[in-house]
């Protein structure tokens, strides 16, 4: 560089006049730090202050969230809201209606089960395992949904008890069949028809006169089995509790059908927690 231009270009300084090569000196200077808008984000920043989440928590059963007091159900976080529900029931309903729409619903799924599987024994004079699950299920669920899905063993036991009515019912139509063709005392049997000698075997037929009335035997006859078959219905029904058991071994099978459509009807209706404590303050110890 000539001293020409070197004193030129001081005097070009000066004089206030920048030249080419004092901008390119300026532009790269580290002298100065870069200027931020106000809207930059890095102003919005405040280390002095701790950053804290929402101090609610959420709760496990509804999602609600949990800002003064909250309970322990089986490890999860639940509001006091969700807690009074599991202990008390759904809001508005009484522990009798829910008795009662559970029996009531109960009882409907009980016998239509029923039907199905004594209709699937008659028709293949088999008992399938498939249908004992099935009757189980029906029953507990119904129980279930009657009760709001309170579970417990007040309703267990109502399911299981259905539940084996359901089963034992099937076996009521046979031990009435089996009641009806029991010998009768007035009728007599073969043996004493042989036994009675000539004078009975060929004794000559009574000639109908206008005295005899036939029609009144039958009527009265009908009347009887009208009177009688209640009677083996209830019979029958008294029978049939115990039907399982009377069977002995030969029904081991059956027995072991029966036992595992009581604990399908068992698990169904089973409380939903095991232990419920608290309440706690948010973030403290329990409280009195």
């Amino acid at each position: 560089m000539s001293e020409a231009s070197v004193g030129g270009t001081r005097e070009d300084e000066l004089r206030g006049e920048p030249s080419e090569e004092t901008d390119d000196l300026d532009a790269l200077s580290f002298d100065e730090a870069p200027s931020f808008d106000e809207s930059d984000p890095v102003d919005e920043v405040a280390f002095d202050e701790a950053w804290m989440d929402d101090p609610s928590t959420p709760c496990r059963g509804c999602g609600g969230a949990i800002r003064e007091r909250y309970y322990d159900v089986d490890a999860a976080t639940v509001c006091e809201a969700c807690v009074q529900v599991l202990r008390h029931g759904p809001p508005g309903s009484s522990p009798f209606g829910r008795a009662a729409r559970a029996f009531a619903l109960g009882g409907l799924a009980a016998m239509a089960s029923g039907l199905v599987w004594w209709g699937i024994r008659a028709a293949t004079g088999y008992e399938i395992g498939l249908i004992a699950i099935a009757v189980g299920l029906a029953v507990g669920f119904a129980v279930r949904i009657g009760s709001g899905q309170m579970g417990g063993f007040f309703y267990q036991g109502m399911a299981m008890t259905l539940t084996y009515l359901a089963i034992v019912s099937t076996y009521v139509p046979d031990i009435m069949d089996e009641l009806r063709h029991l010998p009768s005392e007035e009728t007599p049997s073969e043996e004493t028809s042989l036994r009675s000698g000539p004078s009975v075997a060929h004794a000559q037929p009574m000639e109908a006169g206008p005295q005899s009335r036939p029609s009144e035997g039958s009527v009265g006859q009908a009347e009887g089995d009208a009177l009688w078959t209640p009677i083996v219905f209830v019979i029958a029904c008294f029978i049939s509790l115990f039907a399982p058991f009377l069977m002995g071994f030969e029904n081991i099978i059956g027995l072991a059908l029966i036992a595992f459509a009581l604990w399908e009807a068992w698990k169904v209706n089973k409380r939903p927690y095991k232990q419920i404590s608290g309440p706690f303050a948010l973030g403290g110890a329990p409280e009195g």
